[in-house]
Protein backbone atom coordinates (compact mmCIF):
# COMPACT_ATOMS: atom_id res chain seq x y z
CA UNK A 1 0.00 0.00 0.00
CA UNK A 2 1.29 3.49 -0.82
CA UNK A 3 0.99 5.89 2.10
CA UNK A 4 1.23 9.64 2.35
CA UNK A 5 -0.14 10.31 -1.09
CA UNK A 6 -2.53 13.22 -1.55
CA UNK A 7 -5.90 12.46 -3.08
CA UNK A 8 -7.37 14.97 -5.49
CA UNK A 9 -11.07 15.82 -5.61
CA UNK A 10 -12.90 16.72 -8.80
CA UNK A 11 -13.27 20.43 -8.01
CA UNK A 12 -9.50 20.89 -8.20
CA UNK A 13 -9.50 19.55 -11.76
CA UNK A 14 -12.57 21.59 -12.67
CA UNK A 15 -10.89 24.82 -11.54
CA UNK A 16 -7.92 23.84 -13.69
CA UNK A 17 -10.11 23.97 -16.81
CA UNK A 18 -12.35 26.86 -15.69
CA UNK A 19 -10.63 30.24 -15.53
CA UNK A 20 -13.72 32.18 -14.36
CA UNK A 21 -12.23 32.48 -10.87
CA UNK A 22 -8.67 33.41 -11.77
CA UNK A 23 -7.24 32.85 -8.27
CA UNK A 24 -8.69 29.34 -7.96
CA UNK A 25 -7.74 28.55 -11.54
CA UNK A 26 -4.13 29.55 -10.89
CA UNK A 27 -4.03 27.55 -7.66
CA UNK A 28 -5.46 24.47 -9.39
CA UNK A 29 -2.85 24.81 -12.11
CA UNK A 30 -0.17 24.92 -9.39
CA UNK A 31 -1.52 21.63 -8.03
CA UNK A 32 -1.35 20.11 -11.52
CA UNK A 33 2.16 21.45 -12.00
CA UNK A 34 3.20 19.81 -8.72
CA UNK A 35 1.45 16.61 -9.79
CA UNK A 36 3.42 16.67 -13.06
CA UNK A 37 6.72 17.25 -11.23
CA UNK A 38 6.01 14.92 -8.29
CA UNK A 39 3.50 12.31 -9.46
CA UNK A 40 4.44 9.92 -6.67
CA UNK A 41 2.84 12.36 -4.19
CA UNK A 42 -0.63 12.06 -5.68
CA UNK A 43 -3.52 9.69 -6.09
CA UNK A 44 -6.34 10.36 -8.56
CA UNK A 45 -9.35 8.06 -8.44
CA UNK A 46 -11.02 7.03 -11.67
CA UNK A 47 -14.22 8.48 -10.18
CA UNK A 48 -12.60 11.94 -10.11
CA UNK A 49 -11.47 11.67 -13.73
CA UNK A 50 -14.96 10.58 -14.81
CA UNK A 51 -16.60 13.35 -12.79
CA UNK A 52 -14.34 15.89 -14.52
CA UNK A 53 -15.66 14.79 -17.91
CA UNK A 54 -19.25 14.79 -16.65
CA UNK A 55 -18.94 18.33 -15.25
CA UNK A 56 -17.27 19.56 -18.43
CA UNK A 57 -20.08 18.09 -20.54
CA UNK A 58 -22.79 19.66 -18.39
CA UNK A 59 -21.31 23.03 -17.35
CA UNK A 60 -18.31 23.75 -19.57
CA UNK A 61 -18.92 22.19 -23.00
CA UNK A 62 -16.47 24.65 -24.51
CA UNK A 63 -13.78 23.10 -22.28
CA UNK A 64 -14.65 19.45 -22.93
CA UNK A 65 -11.71 18.86 -25.26
CA UNK A 66 -9.29 20.28 -22.67
CA UNK A 67 -10.93 18.20 -19.92
CA UNK A 68 -10.64 15.08 -22.06
CA UNK A 69 -6.93 15.72 -22.69
CA UNK A 70 -6.36 16.22 -18.97
CA UNK A 71 -8.28 13.02 -18.22
CA UNK A 72 -6.16 11.04 -20.69
CA UNK A 73 -2.94 12.40 -19.21
CA UNK A 74 -4.09 11.37 -15.74
CA UNK A 75 -5.18 7.94 -16.97
CA UNK A 76 -1.99 7.21 -18.89
CA UNK A 77 0.63 8.59 -16.51
CA UNK A 78 2.59 5.60 -15.21
CA UNK A 79 3.49 7.14 -11.84
CA UNK A 80 0.16 8.63 -10.76
CA UNK A 81 -1.59 6.29 -8.38
CA UNK A 82 -5.16 5.33 -9.31
CA UNK A 83 -6.68 3.62 -6.27
CA UNK A 84 -8.95 0.61 -6.68
CA UNK A 85 -12.53 0.27 -5.50
CA UNK A 86 -13.72 -2.70 -3.49
CA UNK A 87 -16.97 -4.23 -2.34
CA UNK A 88 -16.06 -3.21 1.20
CA UNK A 89 -15.61 0.43 0.17
CA UNK A 90 -19.02 0.52 -1.49
CA UNK A 91 -20.61 -1.07 1.59
CA UNK A 92 -19.00 1.48 3.89
CA UNK A 93 -20.18 4.31 1.64
CA UNK A 94 -23.73 2.95 1.58
CA UNK A 95 -23.78 2.79 5.38
CA UNK A 96 -22.37 6.27 5.90
CA UNK A 97 -24.63 9.25 6.45
CA UNK A 98 -22.70 11.24 3.84
CA UNK A 99 -23.23 11.79 0.13
CA UNK A 100 -22.63 8.40 -1.48
CA UNK A 101 -20.06 9.60 -4.03
CA UNK A 102 -18.08 11.62 -1.49
CA UNK A 103 -18.08 8.60 0.82
CA UNK A 104 -16.99 6.23 -1.98
CA UNK A 105 -14.12 8.57 -2.82
CA UNK A 106 -13.05 8.99 0.81
CA UNK A 107 -13.22 5.27 1.61
CA UNK A 108 -11.45 4.38 -1.64
CA UNK A 109 -8.61 6.76 -0.92
CA UNK A 110 -8.36 5.59 2.70
CA UNK A 111 -8.37 1.90 1.71
CA UNK A 112 -5.46 2.65 -0.61
CA UNK A 113 -3.33 4.48 1.94
CA UNK A 114 -4.30 8.05 1.11
CA UNK A 115 -4.75 10.09 4.27
CA UNK A 116 -5.43 13.55 2.81
CA UNK A 117 -7.70 14.80 0.05
CA UNK A 118 -7.46 18.28 -1.41
CA UNK A 119 -10.90 19.70 -2.07
CA UNK A 120 -12.84 22.90 -1.89
CA UNK A 121 -15.60 20.98 -0.11
CA UNK A 122 -13.90 20.23 3.20
CA UNK A 123 -17.21 19.90 5.05
CA UNK A 124 -18.34 17.10 2.70
CA UNK A 125 -15.54 14.91 4.02
CA UNK A 126 -16.04 15.61 7.73
CA UNK A 127 -16.34 12.33 9.67
CA UNK A 128 -15.03 10.37 6.69
CA UNK A 129 -11.68 8.53 6.89
CA UNK A 130 -9.54 11.13 5.11
CA UNK A 131 -8.45 14.56 6.22
CA UNK A 132 -9.74 17.22 3.82
CA UNK A 133 -7.66 20.30 3.05
CA UNK A 134 -8.81 23.26 0.99
CA UNK A 135 -6.06 24.39 -1.40
CA UNK A 136 -8.10 27.49 -2.25
CA UNK A 137 -8.52 28.75 1.31
CA UNK A 138 -6.90 32.02 2.24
Amino acid sequence: MKFDRIGIDTNVLVYAIDSTNERKHDMALEVLKDLRNNPEKYSVALQVICELIYVAQKKYPQMLEYAARLALILLKHPKIDRPKYSEEVVGLALNSKKNFWDAVLAYTYAANGVRTIITENVEDFASLPVEAENPFYG
